[in-house]
């Protein structure tokens, strides 16, 4: 009954710190700048989302797979859930300095992919574990998280760029 309670408190430490870590690593860029603020800067924050997903579903398979504790897949999921909290706030954060004015349908839209995201995860994730096990199961889900995030590198590149033409 308390498998939830890694995840919960995972997701409200990954929004909680997600804010404060991309602001001082976009203050940082900014300073680079001569103090020209571009949403791009917000996006090395996803390094360490990146690495908070993918060892915390590390972490998660390693303790299935071997029969741990119970606390140690609890705590990947902890982790796993920050890593990919933090990701979804990034996003946010990022589409809303790139088009304010498209707010509502910025939030809607991001909101929409996670759920869909997540519900496309529940609808196969059954099976798959029964299939394959826990271990290839959370390894394939930080794979494609992994994926996910590598595509923030030409966003922070070509995201002004492609700002400018839309």
């Amino acid at each position: 009954g308390l498998v939830f309670g890694g995840p919960l408190i995972g997701s409200l430490v990954g929004t909680y710190l997600c804010g404060p870590i991309a602001d001082s690593i976009a203050n940082f860029f900014t300073r680079r700048n001569q103090g020209i603020r571009e949403p791009e800067m917000r996006l090395p924050t996803c390094i360490i989302a990146a690495f908070l997903t993918f060892f915390g579903a590390l972490i998660s398979g390693l303790c299935f797979h071997y029969q741990t504790h119970w606390i140690g897949p609890i705590f990947g999921y902890g982790v796993l859930s920050t890593g990919g909290q933090m990701g979804a706030t990034l996003a946010m954060s990022y589409s809303l300095d790139c088009h304010r004015e498209l707010s509502v349908e910025l939030m809607v839209t991001v909101a929409s992919l996670k759920s869909a995201y997540a519900w496309i995860w529940t609808w196969v994730m059954n099976e798959f574990l029964a299939r394959d096990g826990p271990l290839k199961a959370l390894m394939t889900v930080a794979a494609i998280n992994m994926g996910i995030y590598l595509t923030t590198f030409g966003l922070y590149f070509w995201g002004k760029p492609i700002r400018v033409w839309l």
